[in-house]
């Protein structure tokens, strides 16, 4: 099963794009770490945020998928080993978000803050932290990429656990 695309992508955009950004950090990430902004305000928002999100966004996929009148399996089991799997996904994604938010709070708390305040940063960013995060992004989709996963993501994983392949 293929779940990417072009006939995918607007459904893609909406479930990894819309969701996370225009839902769920609006009316979860920011209201929970209110103007309270320490690490483990930082550390908790981005793992219910992240979990939130991808919750939010499988259920999405199952019912585009339902709705589409493609969907191979009967709804309510396909939410039901759409979710579980997604939960752990957004658990590890919010590690890893609060992890970078973390940084850059430790680095530049001011950028924090004023993105929360939604107040334009005053201190001009410091051209060797752009480099060294472009040089990381590089190093990540250039080779690291190479050592990505074959096993099935999220939906191919739910799929596989009802067809039996």
């Amino acid at each position: 099963m293929q779940t990417g695309g072009l006939l995918a992508l607007g459904c893609n955009i909406f479930n990894i794009g819309v969701v996370p950004c225009l839902i769920v950090y609006p009316l979860i990430f920011k209201p929970f770490l209110k103007r309270n902004v320490t690490l483990g305000g930082i550390t908790a928002a981005s793992i219910f945020a992240a979990v939130i999100g991808l919750q939010l966004g499988a259920f999405c996929v199952v019912l585009e998928t339902h709705l589409s009148g493609v969907a191979e399996l009967p709804f309510s089991a396909f939410v039901l080993l759409m979710q579980p799997i997604h939960l752990v996904i957004g658990f590890v994604e919010g590690i890893v978000t609060a992890a970078i938010l973390g940084f850059v709070y430790k680095m530049r708390p001011e950028i924090m803050e004023c993105v929360l305040d939604r107040e334009a940063i005053k201190s001009s960013i410091n051209r060797k932290v752009i480099i060294a995060f472009a040089v990381i992004a590089l190093f990540a989709g250039g080779v690291l990429s190479q050592f990505a996963s074959s096993n099935p993501d999220g939906l191919e994983w739910a799929i596989q656990k009802v067809a039996g392949d």
